[in-house]
């Protein structure tokens, strides 16, 4: 049986399988199964970001839900932590976020929580994955989910979301040195704007124009080149970018330079210890990728340190599953609170304003330097073909790269697109970059043993 689900969603081009408009009513349809099959709330909730697409696809997917008896609550343009929130709703089945995230406008996707607000598990998804299979094979029973009804379609708007956000930072904010946000022509768009009014902040926009086509263009979180500019040409106290959906953020400081986001869970992790919201011997988690610096900060701070999967619904789930815990991504998804336990950039922003105003006379950069992060590089490289990164030989040789270099070595298949993502951190670029050559020499090994296509070589 395919698997659609990735690390986070279903994503891929518009128009090529399985990103069409005929996919997207299948997807409908699995659902409609699902909730009249488990008597789940007849009603869903969807938003969507600013691709051009996105209506294409809400307006597929919203037809099978309404034809079905299953109503609809649209909240248009939005972002994809508000549709996780306003999903956590025991008179809502599922929420349904139309975005392809970080990625450019040719991309788009699917994101689906349950009504915890929680991304759907792997058991789900792979339930709605057998369901879609039986659509897809002319094997589904379409009269079984038939209904006398059909579903209302209601447009609303953000004000539980918004005044969640407001009475949870009240009285906390003062903030009034200037600061540049990058919108990434994307969902903070629409979201932005009412938090800046009532907390009274004074933001510069840059890349604040969706036109459909331009969303992650040169901006967000995977180039900050001209939110880097903008703030030493504004002298500003620092900046931060948003991607496509809002659920990332990265921070940029008063020179222009990025802060990385295993400091800025660091710091949390502090602030909350001097708190008294965790305690010696709680778990702080990550994922594969966080770096070692951050892992030895935590085991200084009297905590302990959990990797898992990448992707931010495995870290929820670590955090649900280790009572006072919080954790995060070193990409930008931060899960920093047992009240509110989603990946929100915006959530992260004002949690952040909330500590600048506490030490009101130091910079971010100042605040979040808790420790040295090691260098590392990243570097990517495409197939067509499918590639088995679990040849034992391989793994030989990557285990004994890592242990010859005391180095933190992850390759894997990427979640979202067509890549093997690789990852080197160790103590300089010098033995970084020797291993990523070695690594590369170990790879092309592996391609040759498992394919006669010589394009499929590549040279670090």
């Amino acid at each position: 049986m395919i698997k659609f689900f990735g690390t986070d969603g279903i994503r891929g081009i518009f128009n090529k399988e399985p990103i069409t408009e005929k996919f997207f009513k299948n997807i409908s349809l699995s659902l409609v199964y699902l909730i009249k099959n488990k008597s789940l709330s007849p009603k869903i909730v969807i938003g969507y970001d600013t691709r051009s697409t996105s209506l294409v696809l809400k307006n597929a997917i919203i037809e099978n839900f309404i034809q079905h008896g299953i109503d609809v609550k649209d909240y248009s343009y939005t972002t994809t932590s508000s549709i996780a929130f306003l999903s956590k709703d025991t008179n809502i089945s599922f929420g349904i976020m139309i975005t392809a995230s970080h990625n450019d406008a040719e991309y788009n996707g699917i994101k689906i929580f349950n009504n915890q607000g929680f991304k759907i598990s792997d058991i789900l998804e792979n339930e709605i994955e057998e369901v879609l299979y039986k659509i897809i094979n002319n094997k589904f029973d379409e009269i079984s989910i038939q209904s006398r009804y059909i579903g209302k379609y209601i447009i609303n708007t953000l004000e539980s979301y918004n005044q969640y956000l407001f009475n949870y930072f009240k009285n906390t904010i003062d903030y009034s040195n200037e600061i540049i946000i990058d919108l990434a022509n994307g969902s903070a768009c629409f979201v932005i704007e009412k938090i800046r009014k009532h907390f009274n902040l004074n933001l510069k926009y840059i890349h604040n124009n969706p036109n459909g086509i331009n969303i992650n263009k040169e901006c967000g979180v995977l180039s900050h080149n001209s939110l880097s500019q903008m703030i030493i040409k504004n002298n500003a106290n620092f900046g931060i970018a948003f991607d496509g959906d809002a659920d990332r953020i990265l921070f940029i400081d008063n020179k222009g330079m990025p802060i990385d986001n295993d400091q800025i869970l660091g710091l949390f992790v502090f602030e909350l210890l001097q708190e008294n919201k965790l305690q010696i011997g709680d778990t702080v988690i990550g994922t594969e990728v966080s770096s070692f610096g951050l892992e030895k900060y935590i085991n200084i701070l009297g905590l302990k340190f959990k990797r898992t999967k990448i992707g931010d619904k495995h870290v929820i789930n670590e955090i649900i599953n280790n009572p006072r815990s919080v954790g995060g991504e070193k990409s930008g998804h931060l899960i920093i609170s047992h009240d509110y336990l989603t990946s929100d950039g915006i959530f992260t922003f004002l949690m952040i304003l909330k500590l600048l105003t506490k030490y009101n006379n130091k910079s971010l950069r100042e605040i979040s330097d808790k420790f040295t992060v090691m260098p590392r590089i990243e570097y990517n490289i495409s197939y067509e073909n499918q590639v088995n990164l679990d040849d034992k030989s391989f793994i030989e040789s990557v285990k004994k790269l890592k242990n010859d270099y005391n180095a933190l070595i992850i390759i894997r298949k990427s979640g979202t697109e067509n890549v093997i993502r690789i990852v080197i951190e160790s103590k300089n670029n010098k033995i970084n970059n020797i291993i990523l050559k070695k690594l590369i020499t170990a790879y092309n090994g592996l391609i040759a043993k498992q394919s006669a296509n010589p394009y499929l070589l590549y040279q670090a």
